[in-house]
Order: C-alpha cells, then sequence, then structure tokens
C-alpha cells in the first residue's frame, strides 16, 4: 500500500474519531435541551442546531482538517476514501456510544424530552395547518426512533449497516467531488520544470 495513502487512512481514522465523539456529545447536550424547554422555538431551534447546522460544520471542519494535515492538496480517490472512513467511524462511534448513554441518562430526562419535541413537532405542523392525521403519523414516527435507541435494541442498526456503509460511501463521493483540491496548474508545471531551469 502506498505510504501516502497509508497516512491519509490513519489520520482519516482518528479524524473519525473525533467527529463521532463530537457528535455523540452534540446528541446529549441537545437531548438534555429538549427535556429542560417546552417552546417550541426552544426546541426546534436545538433540533435545527444539534441535528443539522453543529453536525455538518464539525463534518467539514475535521474533512479540510484532514487535507491540510496531508498537504492540502487530495484527488478525487483520495477525498473519497478519506471522507468514507472518517464518516463511517463518526457513525459507529456516535450510534454505539448513544445507545450506551442512553442507558445511564435518567428516565425522567428522557421522558421530558420525547413529549416536549414531539408535542413541539406537532404544535408546529399544526401552525402550518397539516392534516391531524398527519400530525399524528408523524408524532408516532417520532417517538418510535427514542424508542430504538435503547441496548436491548442494537439489532436494529446491524441489520442496516451495510445499507448505511453504501449511503455513506455516496455521501462520501459527494463531499469528495466538492471538496477536493488539486494543486494550481501554473505551480505544478513550475515544480516539475524546476530541475530543467536549473
Amino acid at each position: 500500500m502506498d505510504s501516502s495513502l497509508k497516512a491519509l487512512r490513519k489520520n482519516a481514522f482518528l479524524y473519525g474519531l473525533l467527529l463521532g465523539i463530537t457528535l455523540l456529545v452534540i446528541d446529549i447536550i441537545t437531548l438534555y435541551v429538549f427535556s429542560l424547554r417546552e417552546s417550541v422555538v426552544w426546541v426546534l431551534l436545538a433540533y435545527l442546531f444539534g441535528s443539522i447546522i453543529l453536525p455538518l460544520s464539525a463534518a467539514i471542519g475535521v474533512i479540510t482538517r484532514l487535507r491540510d494535515k496531508i498537504g492540502g492538496y487530495w484527488n478525487q480517490r483520495e477525498a473519497t476514501s478519506g471522507i468514507f472512513i472518517i464518516f463511517l467511524c463518526a457513525y459507529l462511534i456516535s450510534s454505539f456510544g448513544r445507545l450506551l448513554c442512553f442507558q445511564i441518562i435518567p428516565d425522567q430526562t428522557k421522558s421530558s424530552a420525547i413529549n416536549n419535541f414531539a408535542n413541539a413537532v406537532g404544535q408546529f405542523l399544526n401552525n402550518l395547518k397539516f392534516q391531524p392525521h398527519t400530525i399524528n403519523n408523524i408524532v408516532k414516527s417520532i417517538r418510535q426512533q427514542f424508542d430504538t435507541i435503547d441496548v436491548s435494541k442494537i439489532s436494529v442498526l446491524l441489520p442496516n449497516l451495510m445499507f448505511l456503509i453504501i449511503i455513506l460511501f455516496v455521501v462520501a463521493f459527494i463531499f469528495g467531488n466538492i471538496l477536493k483540491r488539486s494543486p494550481k496548474v501554473g505551480r505544478a508545471f513550475d515544480h516539475n520544470n524546476s530541475n530543467f531551469s536549473a
């Protein structure tokens, strides 16, 4: 295996661990915000930041750090490989960490978080004039998703792992295409001809 590719994968693994721990901490903080706040605005803002803005920012941050770590440039293959390893490690760490931490969090906190979030979503959809049966189905789905976060239901994750790996690879390919960076043509030309000019 090429030494540069080996170094890329090693650093991607480490940054994946870092991202996974970061996502786990964000999930726990978000859960506690859900449990402490009943306001629709507070709950939806916590969801927006905890589920979208902060995770996306953290992911882009570690990806760019990895790119800088290997010299600031990488092609499509290197970018996709590195980002895929980051995402896979982060997913495994955050998912299994969430399952374990959910057992430590007090039942009252979990119950309040579930109820506050479900009620906030229900009120929000009601303000948007959704049909009552649609709201009920969405709220029911939310409660079921919370119910799956349990060590005894770890089997929920494993059967879907192969499908998730495919999804993660596709997402990594998209991110790799967006965040790839090649040396400027002029700089590469000067570098390649430096010996000739000497």
